[in-house]
């Protein structure tokens, strides 16, 4: 068929499932939140006009806007074919990949120099127009040539030399956390080695589609491609709703048996309101299925706090797979752009009521300035104020610091590391009350990367909220659902309980003790202390037994980064980078900020902050500030809604105001 009439058929199957799920994503986001034009107007417009990958926004965070990009891209190359056609007609073939290539390896070295998000953001859309446009046309290319390559022995060769070069590409610079999506050059040839694999199996395909049954179920998907593509981030999330985190091969089980039925049952219900734009108006759904669906969908998702529920707080499925974020989420070194509105603006648009800082760090002059502490309100007049969720926020108080406390405790161990009494990378001493397969299995070093396997205790299946639980005895009701050979990071209190323990043994002494003799007495922390804050459905200990204040929090993270007093040089760059084989960002104890690329003689510090988190506190370290900064909310970092993913919109303006300050 002609160019053109194949364009103006793929613009009619992407354009209207594209409008039907803007439409619906954002009714939903201004329903759950209403502010969400005032605080994101030119994230929202993302959604609409495509001058950027479309942001994450407040509560759907990143779940609905995620399919966007791809789709953006493909709707932009289809526009842009016609021009593209008369511009490769005047190019030899070799000058034209020359040329498709030198472009997108230029484009990745441009965004990886760019610091402020909206330029990066309009960077990374102009690059996904190269990057899918080249292959476009060399989809269609190979399609037409394909017959000049009939033997399989010819098909085979291509793949090859293709794969090759892909791991040749990624061998010499790879992609930031080694995820496709965040390299042009290397999108573009795993795309080019996924066409070799159609090209190679293109008449075993055509076989299989022929076998009756089977190619009603390949023509089903085929003609629904875009809406399933679209809609299944925001049926995963009404799943977990509905059926929970799974934490065993049965839950998985019976997560696929709620999500697979769903998404059949969205598309089903949404295609009719797409083909309103669409010349093809068959097999329409009754009215009342269409209306329990919508119905449903709507219930579930805009009653949430959150699109994704937070089952806990340290607890959620895989993010989607997507570019790198461009939203205030994804904000940039001191002075990107953060947002409308300022800190206030910022504070409300988060549901934030109030929030203290403490600050450490030089002045202008060079010289450390007294501890700052600063406090923040959201402008909220007291009447109309949510006091029964919130509490004004208090610096002096002591509170429970959480899962801080695996920070302290991390470094407990190293210092055990470094004095030969334990080991990073042998397997972990037979220790009283667990199975020696299970300490045999496990290092020190991947329990506190959280690359144990061992799977929370919160979640195990037949967890009672209500019940009192002791540290051991969490560790062997995960232990008893867990895989201890996976080395995937899945963030879990249990590690840091078995590690407790470890310090303990070794020690021989409690770990309150420890804690107290090596870092809270000498460092003058009189205002924290590990306690017994076990309770109904909770195991204080090693994971989260710490209480203590803002100062102390501040002065902690100064001795350990700053002052470089707790740890010695090799112990301190484990802490930061030994997690980095297991995940991008993990340490041992702490998080990298990403981007987190490899340490250069020129940057020994490629990382914007390290930090953890515990509750609603965030403890953190800026290496090119050098300053240490501890936020503590009136709401919890990951509940209703969670501040995690969009925290450095009020953490790098606050930055950005004590760094000019004298």
């Amino acid at each position: 068929r002609p160019v053109g009439v194949v364009i103006r058929a793929r613009l009619r199957r992407l354009l209207p499932p594209y409008a039907v799920f803007v439409t619906a994503s954002l009714a939903a986001v201004f329903i759950a939140n209403p502010d969400v034009w005032r605080t994101h107007s030119l994230d929202v417009v993302s959604w609409i006009i495509p001058f950027q990958s479309p942001a994450p926004l407040p509560w759907e965070e990143g779940w609905l806007s995620t399919p966007l990009w791809f789709l953006r891209a493909l709707i932009l190359v289809l526009v842009a074919v016609p021009l593209a056609m008369r511009v490769g007609r005047r190019l030899r073939a070799p000058v034209w990949v020359a040329v498709w290539a030198a472009a997108l390896v230029s484009l990745d070295a441009v965004i990886a120099r760019q610091t402020a998000v909206r330029p990066t953001a309009i960077l990374r859309g102009v690059g996904d127009l190269v990057c899918f446009g080249g292959f476009f046309a060399i989809g269609l290319a190979g399609h037409h040539l394909r017959r000049e390559f009939a033997r399989l022995y010819h098909r085979g060769r291509i793949l090859i030399v293709l794969v090759i070069l892909t791991a040749a590409a990624t061998w010499i610079a790879p992609p930031a956390g080694m995820v496709v999506n965040n390299s042009n050059v290397t999108m573009a040839l795993v795309g080019l080695c996924w066409l070799g694999v159609v090209i190679l199996f293109e008449d075993h395909f055509r076989l299989l589609g022929e076998i009756p049954g089977v190619n009603k179920v390949l023509g089903w998907v085929a003609s629904n491609s875009m809406t399933v593509y679209l809609w299944h981030t925001a049926v995963l999330c009404v799943a977990f709703a509905i059926a929970g985190a799974p934490s065993s091969p049965a839950d998985v089980g019976l997560l696929s048996l709620v999500f697979v039925p769903l998404l059949i049952f969205a598309v089903v219900t949404l295609r009719p309101f797409e083909h309103r734009w669409s010349p093809t108006r068959k097999n329409h759904p009754v009215i009342a299925a269409r209306v329990l669906g919508l119905t449903l969908v709507a219930a579930v998702m805009v009653t949430q706090p959150t699109l994704f529920p937070r089952l806990t707080d340290e607890v959620a499925p895989p993010a989607p797979s997507a570019r790198p974020e461009v939203g205030l989420s994804a904000a940039g070194p001191t002075g990107s752009d953060t947002g409308a509105g300022g800190i206030p603006g910022w504070m409300t648009g988060n549901a934030v009521e109030s929030a203290a800082v403490v600050i450490i760090g030089p002045d202008v002059t060079g010289s450390d300035r007294e501890p700052t502490t600063l406090s923040f309100d959201d402008g909220t007049p007291p009447e109309d104020s949510d006091a029964d969720l919130q509490t004004i926020v208090d610096p002096g108080e002591q509170f429970e610091a959480l899962s801080v406390t695996k920070t302290m405790v991390a470094a407990a161990a190293l210092q055990l590391v470094d004095v030969g009494l334990l080991s990073l990378d042998d397997p972990l001493p037979r220790m009283t009350g667990l199975p020696q397969e299970l300490t045999a299995s496990l290092t020190l070093r991947r329990l506190l990367a959280h690359a144990s396997g061992l799977v929370d205790y919160r979640t195990v299946a037949g967890f009672d909220p209500v019940a009192l639980v002791d540290p051991l005895e969490a560790v062997l009701a995960s232990y008893e659902v867990s895989d201890t050979s996976s080395e995937a990071v899945e963030y879990s209190s249990t590690n840091y309980f078995l590690v407790g323990m470890l310090i303990e043994q070794v020690s021989g002494s409690s770990l309150a003790e420890q804690l107290d003799a090596r870092f809270f007495v000498p460092l003058g922390m009189d205002d924290t202390e590990l306690v017994d804050n076990t309770r109904s459905g909770f195991v204080g200990f090693a994971s989260g037994g710490v209480i203590s204040t803002l100062d102390d929090l501040a002065t902690w993270y100064d001795a350990l980064f700053r002052q470089h007093t707790i740890l010695s040089a090799a112990m301190l760059d484990e802490m930061v980078w030994g997690g980095a084989e297991f995940s991008e960002g993990a340490g041992l104890g702490v998080w990298r900020h990403c981007p987190c690329a490899a340490a250069t003689a020129e940057d020994a510090t490629p990382w914007l902050y390290v930090f953890h988190d515990g509750g609603d506190v965030r403890v953190m370290y800026h290496p090119d500030d050098d300053v240490v900064m501890v936020v503590r909310f009136s709401k919890s970092l990951y509940l209703t809604p969670p501040l995690a993913g969009d925290i450095d919109g009020f953490v790098l303006q606050v930055l950005g105001q004590v760094s000019v300050a004298p």
